[in-house]
Formats: structure tokens, C-alpha cells, sequence
């Protein structure tokens, strides 16, 4: 063997003593592994490939070879029994023994299993289901035997072939912590457990301890084990103890998980009230609650300062307005007594109308002709005569005309 081999090669050698030549088929009958303890011997998961070798002439010699397939090579100890088939479809049936297990260092390793181990460490498992060149780690037992052990058994350190659990039985169930079968409404109490330990019957306790105590039947749901209690699956319930005391089962064991739940409808205003009624959420619909209030009040107070404001605004304006108006009446009253100001227009067309907010202010329309104009000693305001009435009105609401620019009879506006 070499390292990174896959396959084990089984040879035989052979010698043609006739006289005439004969062609030559290999075929495995059986190989058995062996095993220390005869419950595991195994005479089905090894399985070796041979086939036509092809044509052997008198006084040939050859070896035949049959090819193992494998990724597990070590530890391998039995005999495989081969077929020899020659023309005329006789046979000669020949066993071969082989043995690869690998020992620690320090320890005598067979020649053809040197090459294969050559630089790896050799570690000291205690079953031969443990990889001794991979830090005794379980083995593939799947791969290893074929498929014939596909189960790998923690506390014996071995691997096993999975229980068949009976398929016409609904309620059996494969437990793999323990790779058995279980009725599922079949449980063991605490008491019982008791008493079969009072027999003393060592592999009736090993069985008892790999069982799972319980005391109840779990209909939609699973046992937990931690907690000892049924957990149901989603839309069930167990049955309270005000509903007709509870169920129990032939045994006298409470059955849990037994009723479903159907769903209630419920309305908008009471999902509401549990929602903000549930003391999760007190907390922080009380600190909302606070928060929008305070925002409230900020966001009214800062209205009332803007009207404020503005209504301060708007009383400075007719203050001021009023105090220039007062302070033009003056100026018309010196004026009119010191002799008439100089004439620079002859009419004045009202293009913008003006409330009057004192009585020396005209009040004047749109299309108005105002006529003796004078101007005043205040900036922006003119003396003039309208439908008769003679006051004061701003120059920005009227468009001035010299004498001959009027465009119309002024005198039949202005009266």
C-alpha cells in the first residue's frame, strides 16, 4: 500500500499446468471481517471487484487481483473467499486472510502498511470505529461499511446498524440518541423506573436510562426534555383543569396538546386598548404623550408672538401715519398764510384710490381730476380740490399734467 491509496488489492498468483490455454475470471464468494466482540462480525458490507484477467497459455504464470474500494484501508482484520472461474466454467475456491491494523509507535507495523502511514501520527483509540490517524475521530461509518452500519453509537464508540422501525405501526418513531424504536404512547413513570432498578438487571438499566421519562402523552406537540413538559405545536393547547378535569389515557398519564385553538375575531377598538394597555408599552405612550404636549404649547406660543408682532407693526404705522398727516396740516396752515405755493402742474388724474384717514385728506376714486394744486412742505403730498373739496392726497396715487396736457375736459371732473 502507499499513502493516499483508496483501494485495497487482494492478489492471487496462479500457474496454468495443461496443455492448452484457457481464459480466466475472478469473482469474490464472501469476506468476512472479523471482530472482537461477534455481534459485530460482518460478512456483507466488504465487497471486492475482480472480472475477466484475461487469457493464460500452459506453463503462464500470473496474479489475479480482486480491488477493494475504500477510504477507510486500516484496521481491517478477516477473510475474503474467492472464485477462480477457467473455460468450461469450472472453479477453484481459495481464501485469502488479511489483517491492516496500525499500532501506536514503538510497535511492529506489517512492511506493506509502512509506505502507507509513512510521516502521520498513530494515536491509541479504543475501537477500531475510531480513526487512529485523525485524532480518533468517528469514522464515516456509511462510507467504512458500505452502507450496512449507518449509525455510530457515542457511547460505545461503534457503528451499528440503524433499527428498522416497524412501518405498519403509525405511533412507532425512531429515537436516534439511543437508535431504537419507541411507541410514542407507550412511557415509562418515575416509579416504575424505580421499580425495575430494584432487579438489578444491568441491561435492563442501560436500556431504562436511554429511554426518555415522561408523564404525559404529547399529541400535537414534543417532549421537553430539559423542561419536562409538552410543548405544542402552533394552534394547540393542552386541556385546563376546568375543562372536564382534564384527559387522561388508558395508562392514567394526562393527555397534553389535545385541543385546537380557533381563532376569535376581535375588534379594531379592542386591539387598540391592549395594545397601549400592555405595561410594555405604558412607559413609552406616557413619554409620547408628553413629548406632543410640550410641542403643542411651543408651536402655540410662537403663533401668539407672530400676531403680536404684527398688530404692533400695523399701530406704529397708523401712529406714524397719523403724525405725518397732523404735521402736513401745519404746513398747509403756515403755508396758506405766508401766500400760495408756486404752481408746477395744472391737473392730476387719480390712478390709485385713497382712503381718507383725516379730515384734511381727500378721498379719492380712480379716474378723479383734482385741480388747484399746490404743493406741500411735506415729501409726498399735494394740495388739490376735488368734487369740490380741497385737501391733501399722496403724490404716489395721482399722474400729474401741465397746463395743455390735460387729455380731457378736467373742468366737468373735477366740478
Amino acid at each position: 500500500m502507499q499513502k493516499g491509496d483508496v483501494a485495497l488489492t487482494f492478489y492471487i498468483t496462479v500457474k496454468n499446468t495443461g496443455h492448452y490455454s484457457v481464459g480466466i475470471d475472478v469473482e469474490m464468494y464472501q469476506c468476512c471481517l472479523d471482530d472482537p466482540e461477534p455481534e459485530y462480525k460482518d460478512c456483507k458490507s466488504m465487497v471486492l471487484i475482480g472480472g475477466h484477467q484475461g487469457m493464460m497459455h500452459p506453463d503462464d504464470s500470473r496474479n489475479l487481483t480482486l480491488i477493494y474500494p475504500n477510504m477507510y484501508l486500516t484496521d481491517r482484520v478477516g477473510t475474503c473467499t474467492v472464485d477462480i472461474i477457467h473455460t468450461g466454467n469450472h472453479y477453484l475456491r481459495h481464501k485469502i486472510a488479511f489483517d491492516t491494523r496500525i499500532y501506536p509507535r514503538n510497535t511492529w507495523i506489517p512492511v506493506f502498511l509502512r509506505k502507507y502511514i509513512y510521516g502521520m501520527v498513530v494515536y491509541h483509540c479504543t475501537s477500531i470505529d475510531q480513526d487512529r490517524l485523525q485524532s480518533c475521530r468517528p469514522v464515516d461509518c456509511i462510507q467504512k461499511y458500505n452502507g450496512y452500519r449507518n449509525y455510530f453509537n457515542t457511547t460505545y464508540q461503534r457503528c451499528q446498524p440503524a433499527t428498522k422501525c416497524s412501518s405498519s405501526i403509525k405511533e412507532t418513531i425512531f429515537i436516534p440518541e439511543w437508535n431504537g424504536c419507541k411507541d410514542r404512547y407507550q412511557v415509562l413513570l418515575e416509579h416504575d423506573r424505580s421499580a425495575l432498578s430494584a432487579h438489578n438487571d444491568q441491561s435492563m438499566l442501560r436500556h431504562l436510562t436511554e429511554m426518555d421519562i415522561q408523564n404525559s402523552i404529547c399529541n400535537h406537540g414534543h417532549w421537553n426534555t430539559e423542561f419536562r413538559v409538552c410543548i405544542c405545536d402552533a394552534g394547540w393547547r393542552s386541556t385546563s383543569t376546568q375543562e372536564l378535569g382534564g384527559q387522561y389515557s388508558s395508562q392514567n398519564i394526562p393527555v397534553m396538546c389535545n385541543i385546537a385553538i380557533q381563532a376569535q375575531p376581535v375588534s379594531l377598538v379592542v386591539r387598540i386598548y391592549k395594545y397601549f394597555t400592555t405595561p410594555k408599552w405604558n412607559a413609552e405612550l406616557i413619554a409620547t404623550v408628553v413629548i406632543l404636549s410640550i410641542s403643542l404649547i411651543l408651536s402655540i406660543a410662537l403663533l401668539l408672538m407672530c400676531a403680536w408682532e404684527k398688530i404692533k407693526n400695523r399701530k406704529a404705522y397708523s401712529v406714524n401715519r397719523k403724525t405725518s398727516l397732523q404735521k402736513l396740516a401745519e404746513s398747509l396752515g403756515n403755508a396758506s398764510k405766508g401766500g400760495s405755493a408756486s404752481h408746477l402742474y395744472e391737473y392730476a388724474k387719480v390712478l390709485k384710490a385713497n382712503s381718507a384717514l383725516t379730515e384734511n385728506e381727500l378721498e379719492l376714486s380712480v379716474g378723479d381730476w383734482i385741480r388747484n394744486l399746490e404743493k406741500t412742505s411735506s415729501v409726498g403730498w399735494w394740495k388739490g380740490t376735488c368734487h369740490g373739496i380741497t385737501g391733501v392726497f399722496p403724490s404716489k396715487c395721482v399722474k400729474f399734467y401741465k397746463a395743455g396736457e390735460c387729455p380731457v375736459d378736467s373742468d366737468s371732473d373735477t366740478n
